[in-house]
């Protein structure tokens, strides 16, 4: 199983990336082909932000962390479909947004 964020470098900047030279779009097709490298430096960059976001949501530090492994995974998965004239990190929230809601109705059953 690949690990898609290390905790140590979750709040790091992605100083010296191609992320943070603002060529996201050439990661995103790097990605999109298979490139896990290229998707760890996306995971990388904008990781803390996806898990902040669900950490708000669920109000939960364990369910956050689980929530963002599955938001990444899923858009690994369906990353061949992004727009890529649309904002990633959008596109990110909704699949995360869509991941938690999921995990809610989940866990009333």
């Amino acid at each position: 199983m690949m690990t898609l964020a290390p905790e140590s470098r979750a709040n790091e900047p992605a100083s010296g990336s191609l992320a943070a030279l603002g060529d996201e779009g050439a990661l995103i097709r790097a990605a999109a082909g298979g490139d896990t490298g290229a998707f760890g430096e996306l995971v990388h960059t904008h990781h803390r932000r996806v898990f902040n976001f669900l950490r708000h949501m669920t109000r939960h530090h364990q369910d956050a962390e689980d929530l963002t492994q599955q938001t990444f995974i899923k858009a690994f998965h369906h990353l061949a479909s992004f727009d890529l004239r649309r904002p990633l990190l959008n596109w990110l929230f909704t699949i995360a947004r869509n991941t938690a809601l999921n995990h809610f109705r989940d866990v009333k059953k």
